[in-house]
């Protein structure tokens, strides 16, 4: 995935829980992914490169507004590591651990 600031994949193993009520319910047992800073702000601190890799504990639900229309909420428990490379190409390592929310709409057929 390329967005504004950083270019970034993630892969995940999913438990998938269907219900008959309007509710499906994502258990993602481990996601890991890396993700790299692309922008000139990173230049401007001092730094070649920023890298992130984590591994996430993920519970997301879908609630059904209309047959296909579902909305998403879910939460995330990322674990992992920050990698900094200056321009000199000293390499700094911080550890990790945050906690983050998302939403979104997703349209299942």
């Amino acid at each position: 995935m390329r967005e504004r600031y950083a270019k970034s994949w993630n892969i995940a193993c999913a438990k998938f829980a269907d219900r008959e009520e309007n509710l499906m319910l994502f258990f993602y047992i481990i996601s890991y992914g890396q993700s790299r800073a692309i922008s000139n702000v990173v230049r401007q601190r001092g730094y070649r490169t920023v890298d992130c890799y984590l591994i996430g504990f993920v519970f997301n639900g879908f609630i059904k507004k209309i047959p296909g229309l579902y909305v998403d909420l879910g939460l995330n428990v990322p674990i992992g590591m920050e990698v900094l490379k200056d321009i000199a190409e000293k390499k700094f390592k911080n550890f990790l651990i945050g906690l983050c929310a998302n939403q979104g709409v997703k349209l299942i057929s």
